[in-house]
């Protein structure tokens, strides 16, 4: 037998889903404009039927409409391959950012760059050679080298700030990711929650997409959703949040080192020149006895001495073997010379080096991450790699110039008929200048190949402005622009290549997720003729069975 109410429980049914799928359309409108939402949509099917009601009601009996689940519109491969192709995106474009503003610190896009501080230099020692009796163009010499020393001081600060912007932006975009992968851990927790009541939490779960989505601009990840919706992320292969909490990224300081080898016996006295660091003579009138290897700290405590004049710092390894590095939070510069007893007791070679203070990215479990992708990896990039290999080349140009010319200028003499005297003074690209005593009195800059200075003599001189050709300073240097210019058009090619990919990737991801105004006011209005026709449907029932109940009988009375 048909049960008497269920014409109302059909015109209910129906009343009750239209009116959640019109909240639902007034929810996707209200957000339409809200990044990183996803529309939603009420998954409905036919109620089960009734069957088996008798000869009266032959087949079955529906009972109306019912609500299945609210659904989300996502297509989570896209979001896949958009998290990845931005976070390759962002890699190239913070690399390309920083070298480009690299280039500009090196200035060779005008007429004022290095190269023009070079050619200017041994042009002003050829035409003082020409003419070495006239004061003036001794001044105008030792003007140009103080341009050129000045000119390399610059690039060089300018170079180690970048670095420290570099390094500071990376320490910001740590927090950043640890403050996200926070987030998306107690995002995980409340979603959970919600699903295991089975409910979907649409909402929660366009959150935790859009803190993914930021995400994927730090760091290249991968994402596993276990059966209550939480993720798994990780980076190069090690887990940032997981079913429980989150893992914290910390930056890991990494200092280069230079370490040496004890060959010497022992006793051994050190003595002045036997060990220069910097330009600074670490023994000078003050001799140092070793009597064993034990007293290598006494080596140490020497060092450490002039760590504010050399900005280099000694230490002991577990061997008991000598360790250098720089004291600079970003690049620090070493010029090692050592002589007679210096070159056994350090077991360190001659030789110029750039000592960089690098960073790794490590979790509080040790664990180092490598390659975390984005711009995580492309800060790590510049601030470990490529500015320090333009600074090392810069070291190398810098140093090159200040020992030629000094070479050949201390074998020279001057219009006093002294000899002996350095022009540039500084080992590194930091602190290279001309000597003060000839910045006061240019008659001391020597152009002349013997004490007696016959008139004319200028071919020392000269002799520095052929080392211009021997030396090819300035073609290295051009060299070192050239290979930069590549090295950042081909992240500039990269950025665009990528953007284009994300751009087009973003419009397929919004022709699945994006709220579309028109389809949503067409379905308002056919969700609201379906309600009111249920309504219409409901009050025709109660009219039916207000006839049955309180007409029916009553005929003849």
């Amino acid at each position: 037998m048909r049960p008497a109410f269920l014409g109302l429980n059909i015109a209910r049914s129906a009343l009750f889903t239209q009116q959640q799928q019109l909240d639902i359309t007034g929810h996707n409108i209200a957000n339409a404009s809200v990044e990183g939402y996803s529309r939603q949509r009420l998954d409905v099917s036919a109620a089960p039927d009734l069957y088996g009601l008798g000869a009266q009601y032959p087949g079955s009996i529906g009972e109306g409409v019912q609500a299945q689940q609210l659904e989300r519109l996502r297509n989570q491969l896209l979001d896949k391959d958009y998290r990845r192709e931005q976070a390759q995106q962002e890699n190239f474009t913070a690399q390309a950012d920083y070298l480009g503003r690299l280039e500009s610190i090196l200035g060779e896009l005008g007429e004022t760059g290095l190269s023009a501080e070079i050619d200017g230099f041994f042009n002003a020692f050829q035409a003082a050679s020409q003419r070495p009796e006239d004061l003036a163009l001794r001044r105008v010499l030792v003007e140009a080298g103080v341009r050129l020393g000045a000119q390399i001081q610059n690039i060089d600060a300018d170079a180690q700030a970048l670095q420290g912007s570099a390094q500071q932006e990376l320490e910001q975009t740590v927090v950043r990711v640890n403050t996200l992968t926070a987030r998306i851990s107690d995002l995980n927790t409340e979603i959970a929650k919600r699903t295991a009541y089975g409910d979907t939490p649409a909402d929660l779960l366009d959150e935790r997409d859009r803190a993914l989505d930021e995400l994927s601009k730090y760091a290249q990840f991968t994402v596993r959703t276990n059966a209550l919706n939480k993720v798994e992320v990780q980076i190069d292969g090690k887990a940032v949040v997981d079913d429980e909490r989150s893992h914290p990224i910390r930056l890991f300081a990494e200092p280069d080192i230079l370490r040496g080898s004890t060959t010497t016996a022992f006793p051994v006295t050190l003595q002045g020149g036997d060990l220069v660091i910097n330009g600074v003579d670490v023994f000078a009138g003050s001799p140092l006895t070793l009597n064993s290897i034990a007293d290598k700290g006494l080596l140490v405590d020497r060092i450490n001495q002039m760590t504010a004049s050399t900005n280099i710092r000694a230490s002991l390894d577990p061997a008991n073997q000598l360790v250098l590095q720089g004291t600079a939070p970003g690049t620090s510069y070493l010029r090692l010379e050592q002589s007679g007893q210096g070159l056994n007791a350090t077991g360190l070679e001659n030789n110029t080096y750039t000592l960089t203070q690098r960073t790794r990215l490590q979790l509080r479990t040790g664990t180092f991450i490598e390659n975390p992708g984005g711009q995580l990896a492309g800060l790590s990039q510049v601030n470990n790699t490529e500015i320090p290999k333009t600074l090392s080349q810069l070291h190398e140009i810098t140093n090159t110039l200040i020992e030629r010319v000094n070479g050949v200028h201390e074998q020279a003499y001057n219009l006093q008929g002294l000899s002996g005297q350095p022009f540039f003074t500084g080992s590194h690209p930091g602190n290279m200048t001309v000597a003060q005593s000839l910045v006061a009195e240019p008659e001391r800059v020597a152009l002349a190949a013997t004490a007696n200075f016959p008139p004319g003599d200028g071919s020392q001189g000269l002799a520095i402005y052929n080392l211009r050709s021997q030396l090819n300073v300035d073609t290295r240097y051009q060299q070192m622009i050239s290979d930069l210019g590549v090295r950042i058009e081909s992240f500039q090619e990269g950025a665009e290549r990528q953007a284009k990919v994300v751009s087009q990737i973003e419009n397929q991801r919004q022709s699945v997720a994006g709220v579309n105004l028109d389809e949503e006011l067409a379905n308002m209005l056919q969700f609201q003729r379906s309600f009111n026709a249920a309504a219409r449907v409901l009050n025709t029932f109660d009219e039916m069975l207000n006839q049955i109940v309180n007409g029916l009988g009553l005929v003849g009375r």
